[in-house]
């Protein structure tokens, strides 16, 4: 996907009905702010999704990188902004219930599959 060069690319909101594991070049797109006041390099706090399945979103802080990775203050492992993390909360319930969603019907089919193997004794 080719990102406008007049602006600055820096990191893609994704929209109520982007589905990044569907397309996986879409998460790792680039997205133009719009909000120019907003610079991303200063951003210090993001929203992370990752964990969503497991718990809550959370935030936190640490440094954004050059190449759309964020480290997280004390840790060696990045996340992904527009992936892991989001600049906003709203986007990061988004991608939560995006990763629910998906957690949820990847635990159907087994079910289904596990049933199908019982019934077939």
């Amino acid at each position: 996907m080719k990102a406008n060069m007049s602006t600055p690319p820096s990191i893609q909101r994704p929209s109520a009905r982007t589905d990044h594991r569907a397309d996986p070049e879409k998460r790792f797109a680039t997205w133009i702010s719009s909000d120019p006041v907003r610079d991303f390099h200063s951003v210090r706090q993001v929203w992370v999704s990752k964990f969503a399945t497991q718990g809550t979103i959370f935030r936190i802080n640490g440094e954004p990188r050059d190449d759309g990775w964020f480290t997280p203050e004390g840790e060696t492992q990045a996340l992904r902004i527009g992936r892991d993390c989001f600049l906003s909360r709203d986007e990061a319930a988004l991608d939560a219930d995006s990763r629910r969603r998906h957690k949820v019907t990847s635990l159907k089919n087994t079910l289904e599959r596990i049933e199908k193997l019982i019934a077939s004794d």
